[in-house]
């Protein structure tokens, strides 16, 4: 009994393995990943992150319970974009770039908006910027540097010429039009242009007080009087008079206030300083819309030539 016993033990032990291995086979046998006998849940070390997947044929690749995040994916796009951007260098590459600053560009008021240049200190020489182009890789628009005045002179036509900047020199190419009708570059006079217009960024008021401008005076200072002596000391910088002076004041001191604080003297008497220009230029692209896109956007900076001088992105 008990050899029967035992060979009938040994019989069904031998039916469990025979249909174990049937099973086996009918699942993949010797050929199954070797993945599937891990938990889904515990990750294999040394794996690709959903981000870096590929399913090869084109498409997204998904996984149960994760998403490709599509701005990560539109990220990851511009930046192979940019890549793609360089062109032929321009021989000003590295030596006039764009400003890496993203406050002025994601304006989306044209009049607010605004690219800067700047012409390395290291240029051997000014450079003429006039016709140079600004290209969004992105949306395709594109637009020419204009010509601009040296000088800016008010109740007279300004002539505009070609825009030459010299090293250390900074442009601030704004996408809307000029509150003073053309583009100029920046001296110790414009701050006055800011008591009656609106400029982005402001406009340095560092002119010329109005008390170091009685030196010029037609007539000897000491005559108008301290009360108004007083009051020229009391005036701002960069302010023309617009409320009526006091009438106690002598003639000559009222001549002088009223007359000779404004930007038309100011240019008259300091146009020949060796301070008189500022390193800067306010230019004006003329477009009643903005150009620049609020995020994820690619602008390049091409010379006379379309070759590439710089590419900046944020």
């Amino acid at each position: 009994m008990e050899r029967g016993a035992a060979m009938a033990d040994l019989l069904l032990l031998a039916g469990i393995i025979i249909v174990l291995g049937i099973a086996w086979v009918q699942t993949g046998g010797p050929g199954k990943e070797a993945s599937s006998f891990f938990s889904a849940g515990a990750p294999i070390a040394g794996t690709l992150s959903p981000l870096e997947w590929s399913t090869g044929d084109g498409t997204e690749p998904q996984e149960k319970g994760q998403t490709v995040d599509e701005e990560t994916v539109s990220l990851l796009e511009q930046k192979r974009i940019e890549a793609q951007s360089e062109g032929v260098a321009s021989p000003y590459k590295g030596i006039v770039e764009i400003t890496p600053s993203t406050a002025g560009p994601r304006n989306t008021n044209p009049q607010e908006e605004y690219l800067t240049l700047h012409v390395r200190s290291s240029a051997t020489n000014a450079i003429d910027l006039t016709g140079w182009t600004l290209e969004s890789m992105l949306s395709g628009k594109k637009v020419k540097i204009p010509k601009a005045s040296t000088v800016s002179t008010s109740g007279t036509v300004n002539v505009e010429g070609p825009l030459v900047a010299k090293p250390d020199e900074e442009i601030i190419l704004t996408t809307g039009r000029s509150p003073v009708g053309h583009s100029f570059k920046v001296n110790k006079c414009t701050g006055y242009f800011e008591q009656f217009q609106d400029f982005t960024p402001r406009l340095d008021e560092v002119c010329p007080s109005p008390e170091n401008e009685l030196i010029f005076a037609d007539n000897p200072y000491q005559q108008f009087g301290n009360e108004c002596l007083d009051y020229i000391e009391d005036m701002p910088a960069c302010r023309m008079q617009v409320n009526a002076v006091p009438p106690q004041f002598p003639g000559i001191c009222q001549y002088f206030i009223v007359e000779e604080i404004n930007y038309t003297r100011c240019i008259y008497r300091h146009r020949s300083d060796a301070d008189f220009f500022s390193l800067e230029w306010r230019v004006y692209l003329a477009h009643d819309k903005e150009l620049w896109r609020s995020k994820r956007e690619i602008i390049r900076l091409l010379d006379n030539n379309g070759r590439v001088v710089d590419v900046f992105s944020y």
